[in-house]
């Protein structure tokens, strides 16, 4: 059976055979959910509390013949009502090629359902080279929904912002106020710098997020209080409106509610809304 062959069966079998779904969603305000879709080598992973070495296949069935599978983990997300889609390319984030080839398949699919927001993270610097400003032009050019984040752990300094090839204007781009364990994470720059940076730029979309917390389905006070500090903190800078995003340790729709109240927009959502991993 040829590469081709071999992907338009898992399609067709991944489409057919989705997870059904996942018992005590059904109370969730979908429409405040993005679906994050960690992927390392063409797979889809399950992200815990950021230790990327440690990361292992996305089970959906019982035999784990789906383990990885994009394409299943993406069906299984719209089977659930979830129509935002937030896709982190950790082998771009850890400094190797960006995984083209699964980025356009995924947006494919996603295409074809129509209403469909969508970010990815490719971890970017400022430092890139021509060929990934070629392709994100044209996956920017194709994809009008898609937009790409920019984030205080990846971006050297402000002007590393500044570098982004020219489909990416503010109303393309999501910045991310990335933290471990409370601490500020960034190479450079202060939070204030940062949150400075988003209110000059009229940066529209924002993320809070606490790496520490990710795929741990922990729940916990501390992250919607770190999302009250610094919504506060941008807000007595009387800078234009933004729309912000969280998560990490969401649990259930009290914890999405419990984000909402806190300020956010909408919430990454992962581990809460599959079968269990271990």
């Amino acid at each position: 059976m040829s590469g081709g062959d071999a992907k338009t069966t898992e399609d067709q079998r991944t489409q057919a055979d989705a997870a059904a779904p996942v018992p005590g969603t059904a109370s969730w305000d979908l429409t405040r959910c993005v679906a994050v879709l960690d992927l390392a080598d063409h797979q889809a992973v399950h992200a815990v509390a950021g230790h990327r070495e440690s990361y292992r296949p996305i089970r959906l069935s019982a035999d784990a013949s789906d383990a990885g599978s994009v394409i299943a983990l993406t069906d299984h997300y719209l089977r659930l009502g979830l129509r935002q889609f937030y896709l982190a390319d950790l082998d771009s984030l850890c400094g190797h090629e960006p995984q083209w080839p699964t980025l356009r398949r995924i947006l494919r699919h996603l295409a074809i359902q129509g209403g469909i927001r969508g970010w990815i993270d490719l971890g970017w610097t400022g430092q890139e080279p021509p060929e990934i400003h070629s392709e994100v032009s044209r996956i920017s050019r194709q994809y009008g929904w898609v937009r790409w984040v920019m984030a205080s752990e990846s971006l050297a300094n402000v002007d590393a912002l500044q570098k982004r090839c020219p489909p990416i204007g503010t109303d393309r781009m999501v910045f991310s106020f990335d933290f471990r364990g409370g601490e500020f994470w960034s190479r450079g720059p202060s939070l204030q710098q940062w949150l400075e940076t988003v209110q000059q730029q009229s940066i529209d979309t924002a993320i809070i997020l606490d790496v520490a917390q990710v795929g741990t389905a922990s729940g916990g006070s501390d992250p919607m209080q770190l999302c009250r500090d610094v919504i506060g903190q941008y807000q007595t800078m009387g800078g234009p409106a933004v729309r912000w995003i969280s998560g990490g340790g969401v649990r259930n729709a009290d914890d999405v509610r419990n984000f909402v109240d806190a300020g956010c927009d909408a919430v990454l959502v992962a581990t809460a809304m599959l079968p269990p991993q271990d």
